[in-house]
């Protein structure tokens, strides 16, 4: 199966609930909630336990989640 067909599948089983997570960067990419979950916290952590967090571009995607 190509990417192409297992897109709006995976898109339908998201919408549904039979699946817990989130097509990113135009569907390339499947992030399961636990992922997504278990990443938003670790950055929490770091930044009440250290005051500050440094930015780059790669972390945007995760500081859109707080």
């Amino acid at each position: 199966m190509s990417l192409a067909a297992a897109m709006p599948l995976v898109e339908e089983l998201a919408a549904e609930g039979a699946v817990r997570g989130a097509l990113r960067a135009g569907g390339a990419s499947w992030v399961p909630d636990a992922y997504a979950h278990r990443q938003r916290a670790a950055v929490q952590a770091f930044y009440a336990q250290n005051g500050f967090i440094e930015c780059v571009p790669c972390c945007d995607a995760v500081l859109a989640m707080l």
